[in-house]
């Protein structure tokens, strides 16, 4: 079993922004990330489902769909 706090030291041996995957499941993956400021480049896995959990801070996705885009305010203990 893997504790939050197992996950966030794990996180600060590694830059902002790496992803840390810390198991397998379903042939996915789940996976922790630190992340901190704006992200330059758009990133996109039109090929899989994301979620999102917010641990500590807050963070604004934009999702791009057919008609436009949507962006979401996620805070601290909120699924997205």
């Amino acid at each position: 079993m893997t504790t939050v706090k197992a996950v966030l030291d794990e996180l600060e041996q590694h830059e902002s922004g790496a992803f840390v995957q810390l198991l397998s499941f379903n042939q996915t993956h789940v996976g922790a990330s630190s992340i901190s400021g704006v992200n330059p480049v758009w990133e996109m896995h039109p090929d899989t489902e994301e979620l999102f959990y917010v641990l500590e801070g807050k963070l604004q996705l934009t999702q791009i769909c057919p008609q436009g885009t949507e962006t979401f305010d996620v805070w601290l203990d909120l699924f997205v």
